[in-house]
């Protein structure tokens, strides 16, 4: 399988193999199928685009492209391609491992991430390909799961035993009299581990065999495909899932459920499916980083360890932005909703946009985002309090805008948040 590792809004180039055109990770050539392959994802049968946004198809110079867009993570061709698209977390775009190490972290914040942030800070991820690095979080918690011990289930099984147990089944004992004379042919129940989560389980560890290459991956997968050996191959892995039923007293299976799942299916934000069946692992920078930003604020603590908030809300709701009649209309949610530890309440927006001070007072901040925030504050704090607007850190946007003042008594800041600590910087350096 060739690997090839670009970022977010890199532009890629029909070609004859699998390379970057420069060092900076912007611009790659692809093989004539993998680009075939992926371009099949713009379109449908019904004609629709889908998946929306994720690349775009152009021509430049004469020749074909296709352009990212801000959704990251990996796409595998069926020549053998395995795109991976990582954001622009870092000044340094050749720093693939910190990039990577630092995007897995946030993955973990998602509301519906099926691994926890302890999965990944206990493995060593950061310089494999990221499809790999969640096919190792997901080979700790089989083997987790191998460790409590598999669950089991009685099943009626026809055996050949020296001694009489279970039911006699007289046609077969009699027919098989003559030549095996000193075996009893019986049913009996079996306490077995053919369950249909356990063959789920055993196809999602057939499915991350090929994208393994680190020793200790194949050490690991080895192992675990031997303790599921008494389980049979599934059938129909995506019925087996479907059938997945545990009680209380399988615990160990609950965090293993969604990881199989993203193995079987696919299952991001977006399963890319086009004319040309792609698998796809891919989700948008602007949502993961908003989760990013609200689980640090949540964990963020003051020097004598009290958090820092009383309380960090999220996607909030319950206000429109008019009125007609008895209808409401345009709902305005902003994305946080930051409580004091005083009681006093802050409201925030989060944007995956990189800002440059160089390019004036508002160093490239949208006056659409402006205006947003304006009504937020009508509406959210009744045009009295104080707004954020919070954008990654990076090394033009090291610190605070001066704050802009809507109306007396209504201001809002613009906040770099840096990605590597999960810091919000709210004071000049």
């Amino acid at each position: 399988m060739t690997h090839l590792v670009v970022r977010e809004y890199a532009r890629l180039y029909r070609g004859t193999q699998a390379r970057l055109l420069g060092l900076d990770h912007t611009r790659a050539e692809l093989p004539a199928a993998a680009f075939d392959a992926l371009k099949g994802l713009l379109t449908v049968e019904d004609g629709l685009t889908a998946p929306e946004g994720v690349l775009t198809y152009g021509l430049e110079a004469g020749r074909e492209i296709l352009r990212a867009s801000s959704w990251v993570g990996v796409l595998e061709t069926p020549d053998g391609t395995q795109l991976e698209i990582l954001p622009k977390i870092l000044d340094d775009d050749t720093d693939v491992v910190r990039t990577r190490a630092t995007l897995v972290r946030m993955l973990a914040a998602l509301p519906d991430a099926p691994y926890r942030e302890a999965d990944v800070a206990s493995l060593d991820a950061a310089p494999l390909p990221l499809m790999e690095t969640f096919a190792g979080v997901f080979l700790r918690a089989v083997s987790r799961l191998v460790r409590q011990g598999l669950a089991h289930t009685y099943q009626e099984q026809a055996l050949e035993l020296p001694a009489l147990r279970g039911r006699l089944d007289l046609l077969r004992h009699l027919t098989a009299q003559s030549t095996r004379p000193a075996t009893f042919h019986v049913t009996a129940d079996e306490f077995v581990p053919d369950r249909p989560e356990n063959r789920a389980v055993r196809a999602a560890l057939e499915l991350v065999r090929p994208r393994l290459t680190t020793t200790e991956h194949l050490r690991l997968h080895a192992e675990l495909t031997f303790a599921f050996a008494d389980v049979p191959v599934s059938r129909a892995p995506l019925d087996d899932l479907r059938a997945w039923r545990l009680d209380r007293s399988h615990r160990q299976y609950a965090p293993l459920r969604p990881l199989v799942e993203l193995i079987l299916t696919s299952r991001s934000p977006l399963t890319a499916q086009g004319t040309a069946a792609v698998p796809a692992l891919l989700y948008p920078m602007p949502d993961v980083f908003e989760a990013y930003v609200a689980t640090c604020l949540r964990a963020d603590r003051t020097p004598d360890g009290q958090a820092v908030w009383a309380r960090v809300d999220t996607q909030l709701t319950g206000q429109h932005l008019v009125t007609q009649g008895r209808r409401t209309l345009f709902a305005l949610k902003p994305d946080l909703r930051l409580i004091s530890r005083t009681g006093v309440p802050i409201i925030a927006d989060t944007k995956w946009k990189r800002l440059d001070p160089a390019l004036g007072a508002q160093a490239g901040v949208s006056m659409s985002d402006l205006y947003q925030l304006f009504a937020y504050g009508q509406k959210y704090l009744g045009g009295a309090g104080c707004l954020w607007l919070i954008y990654p850190r990076t090394g033009a946007f090291r610190r605070p805008l001066p704050a802009f003042t809507y109306q007396p008594g209504l201001t809002l800041r613009v906040l770099p948040f840096d990605l590597l600590s999960g810091q919000v910087i709210s004071e000049p350096d």
